[in-house]
């Protein structure tokens, strides 16, 4: 009987719900619904409208039984570090502040005041920054915020989505440790940096591992819906997490990179790595089965996003089909952004903002919009580079091949220049990565599926790959030493400035 595996996505802009059909061999993805996700700004403040969200799930429901007769079980993964406060009897104490929220500048600084950076690193495996939970509840202390003091439980958005339709609190493992307040040794809460910091120990709730069953929909919402008793699942929470579950490769001989907005480079190990030189670079997350993954965090489409924001308020059109024509004749190699840099780059209107670090930076400065996708995407290559050759410092050992995931896997040039400037074969897998790992673990906690080995298999499978080859490796050397003093004589500029 063919499994019907309901797959809730949600990420910064958009909400994709899926439907992971299981016949026993392959896992067939259909996309069943989408919906905007928005941030909404209220004086001042920025939050996620947590309670549309719901509805737009609990819509979904009502959707995909129509279209498939029957759900088998739902699991949902989101972004990472937002989560809502609930008071003692249970009730959502205010919207989920959005990570960008502007409460959390400074906050950074006084965290280390309070909890020196190194042993913080050494305690956490983190980098702390002011979107994670200890800058993030700092701010609200600090304001003597009523819903911080009033708090009983705190809640990560998936778990508190996941509340919201069982009513039953607990919070999973990957998406915990997005927080930088988890033990990702003994899979718990930094009870001793909780402290430290003045938060309530006793509002972080008992963490559980991918794929525990957590319950079925409360009777509210059957009756709300007039549907049968579905199964709700701890998939991997974190979508990173969830997107590497569906990299098909037996041996952890490889960096992933899943590709969005940010793009998430990481490569799979038994055990958090500490490294003290990159305590501002590299930090460690949960993964399924419980193990470790290293990763770095780097601004990914979000530049070319932004830049088509701007092109199609002027009249121009880009997509991903587009972009081999529009670089037709575009020179490569001319300038370069630095794709870590996201001081500098926050702003409304993007091509201006890469336009003027080109100019301060002493280089060519694009005109052409093939000129600024060159720009982006060697750039985001030349960064790739960058982190992979870090990777293998800090891990002693030599990594053979790529595997990219998500929707960044539909820029084709991206693709093939991050083989050419590493000089390792990319293998480019299924768009919607994160929405197939969640139904993997669906699969793996309903019994049809056993591991991570089984489920990586069962991907393969499912969707095929394409190979990019590395090619013109020389000339790619020989511009990534560029690439290294633009970016660093640009940053040494920018530090004495302020």
């Amino acid at each position: 009987m063919q499994k019907k595996y309901m797959c809730v996505d949600l990420s910064v802009g958009s909400g994709r719900i899926m439907a992971g059909l299981f016949d026993g061999n392959k896992m067939d993805m259909r996309e069943v619904y989408l919906f905007d996700n928005s941030s909404v700004k209220v004086l001042g403040s920025e939050y996620w409208d947590v309670y549309y969200i719901f509805n737009k799930i609990k819509e979904s429901i009502i959707v995909f039984k129509t279209m498939f007769d029957g759900i088998t079980s739902i699991g949902i993964d989101t972004f990472g570090t937002v989560y809502g406060l609930l008071s003692e009897t249970g009730e959502l104490l205010s919207n989920p502040i959005c990570y960008t929220d502007p409460r959390t500048k400074g906050m950074l600084k006084l965290c280390y005041s309070i909890f020196p950076q190194n042993e913080f690193y050494k305690i956490s495996g983190s980098e702390l920054v002011e979107l994670t939970l200890p800058s993030q509840l700092l701010s609200l202390k600090l304001q003597n915020n009523p819903v911080f003091y009033s708090a009983k439980t705190l809640l990560m958005l998936p778990d508190l989505l996941n509340y919201f339709l069982t009513g039953i609190k607990a919070t999973e493992y990957t998406i915990a440790s997005t927080s930088s307040l988890l033990n990702l040794v003994k899979k718990d809460w930094l009870h001793e940096v909780i402290d430290v910091f003045g938060f309530n120990r006793d509002m972080f709730t008992n963490v559980v591992m991918p794929g525990n069953k957590l319950g079925k929909i409360s009777s509210h919402v059957r009756n709300e819906l007039l549907c049968e008793s579905i199964d709700v699942i701890n998939i991997t929470e974190h979508d990173t997490a969830s997107a590497a579950i569906a990299i098909p490769s037996e041996k952890n001989d490889y960096v992933f990179i899943s590709s969005g907005t940010y793009s998430v480079l990481g490569v799979e190990t038994d055990k958090p790595v500490i490294d003290l030189r990159y305590v501002d670079t590299l930090s460690n997350e949960g993964c399924f089965g419980g193990n470790n993954r290293i990763i770095k965090n780097l601004l990914g489409t979000y530049f070319l996003q932004e830049c088509r924001i701007v092109w199609e308020l002027e009249g121009t059109a880009v997509d991903y089909d587009s972009i081999d024509n529009l670089i037709i004749n575009t020179k490569p190699f001319i300038s370069f952004i630095d794709v870590e840099n996201t001081d500098y780059f926050v702003g409304e209107h993007m091509p201006n903002l890469i336009s003027e670090y080109c100019r301060l930076s002493l280089q060519p400065v694009p005109y052409t919009i093939g000129e600024f996708i060159m720009c982006i995407t060697q750039s985001m290559a030349m960064a790739y580079r960058k982190t992979i050759n870090q990777f293998e410092e800090v891990l002693d050992k030599k990594i053979e091949k790529i595997f990219i995931v998500g929707g960044g896997t539909q820029n084709r040039l991206l693709c093939q220049m991050t083989a050419d400037c590493t000089g390792k074969i990319v293998y480019s897998g299924y768009k919607s990565s994160a929405s197939l790992g969640n139904a993997l673990v669906q699969a793996n906690a309903s019994g049809e599926i056993s591991g991570i080995s089984q489920m990586r298999q069962c991907a393969m499978r499912s969707f095929p790959l394409t190979v990019y080859e590395p090619a013109c490796t020389n000339i790619w050397d020989e511009k990534y030493g560029e690439y290294l003093i633009i970016v660093d004589k640009f940053n040494k500029a920018q530090r004495q400035y302020k």
